[in-house]
């Protein structure tokens, strides 16, 4: 009969890895890096001089954005980009960022590195596939 806490270790390792391919495949489905937009069209309101926040009583705007001043800063020269471009890019700079995250974990064989890994990438991913800048 088998040890239980090696099947146990198993079975939440298959658990945590199946949690991170569910993650990658239902963002390839839902891919919209929809944060983007938001990103944009804060530096746009900040290069026609609008104010850069909803108003604390407004409804909450589609595009409302509620980061950092300087990052919609970094984001203006790109309103002069084709959308499509900044997109990819984009969608570029998130996934390295994801994976380099993750590469350290890629390196411990070990149960845990292997759950930790399937996991966070997937998690990673997932919000890669908003647009979201936490990846990075």
């Amino acid at each position: 009969m088998p040890r239980p806490l090696p099947v146990l270790r198993t079975l939440v390792v298959a658990v945590f890895v199946a949690i991170g391919i569910g993650f990658v495949g239902w963002s390839l489905t839902h891919f919209t890096v929809g944060d983007a937009d938001a990103y944009l069209a804060a530096a746009d309101r900040l290069l026609a001089g609008q104010e850069l926040y909803p108003l604390p009583d407004a409804v909450d705007p589609p595009l409302a954005y509620r980061g950092a001043p300087w990052f919609v800063a970094l984001w203006v020269p790109l309103t002069f980009v084709p959308r499509a471009a900044v997109n990819v890019a984009w969608t570029a700079i998130l996934l390295a960022a994801s994976a380099w995250t993750v590469w350290p974990l890629l390196r411990e064989p070990r149960p845990a590195g292997v759950a930790l890994d399937a996991f966070a990438f997937g998690l990673l991913f997932w919000t890669a596939s908003r647009g979201n800048v936490h990846p990075c």
